[in-house]
């Protein structure tokens, strides 16, 4: 029976007092968590990155939605003086990508160079989650805690506010994002019986040492 507690508004969102911020039962999506990545727009001298964006849906992530820009806003004016264009921070409203799929969602994007930490329910008492797990506990789609940590870029690449993406946990199965694995199961028959025994090599040639070099 699945336990996991539904989200409840405006607590999905937990900015601590180091700066850093949990985001909570947000839908992974395009993760890179386990090998660093290269955007088709990379540049030549840029470092390939371990990256994800995560999905935060504006029926039940309204209110964190609005904490979070609130959030962001204020890092802005600290900073800058101003606030920034939309497309020069990690949050975005789904509705600017060109996708349909986005449009109902606000979508928070973060990169690290360093491998982020892949957890599972058990958090940092349970084994991490590994690469050869990845379509079970960290595949589009699935919902997941997010660690990252905001910062503020000024200087001749301009301003911006990033996220750095410090660590994952995965929270519940969810609908897969991209193309499903198609199931092949009912295309091939057992034809184990038509076949004797594998020869074994070590049998099948005597105690001379062949010389495959003349």
């Amino acid at each position: 029976m699945n336990t996991t507690a539904a989200p409840v508004a405006g607590e999905n969102v937990i900015i601590k007092p180091d700066g850093k911020i949990l985001l909570k039962n947000v839908i992974l999506s395009y993760p890179n968590l386990f090998e660093p990545f290269k955007g088709r727009t990379a540049k030549p001298e840029d470092k390939a990155k371990y990256s994800a964006k995560f999905l935060l849906s504006k029926d039940t992530h309204k209110a964190d939605i609005q904490k979070l820009g609130k959030h962001i806003v204020e890092m802005c004016v600290k900073e800058f003086k101003s606030k920034l264009p939309s497309d020069k921070i990690f949050l975005r409203n789904g509705e600017t990508t060109g996708k349909d799929e986005d449009v109902p969602f606000f979508i928070v994007s973060a990169s690290e160079t360093l491998r982020p930490v892949v957890y599972g329910r058990e958090g940092p008492k349970g084994p991490p989650v590994s690469k050869e797990d990845a379509d079970t506990k960290a595949y589009a789609g699935c919902i997941v805690n997010a660690l990252i940590q905001p910062w503020t870029q000024n200087n001749t690449f301009g301003k911006r506010v990033n996220a750095n993406l410090l660590a994952v946990q995965f929270v519940k199965d969810g609908k897969r994002m991209g193309r499903a694995q198609v199931d092949t199961s009912g295309d091939f028959e057992d034809i184990s019986s038509e076949f004797g025994d594998d020869v074994v090599l070590d049998d099948a040639f005597g105690d001379d040492e062949i010389n495959f070099e003349g």
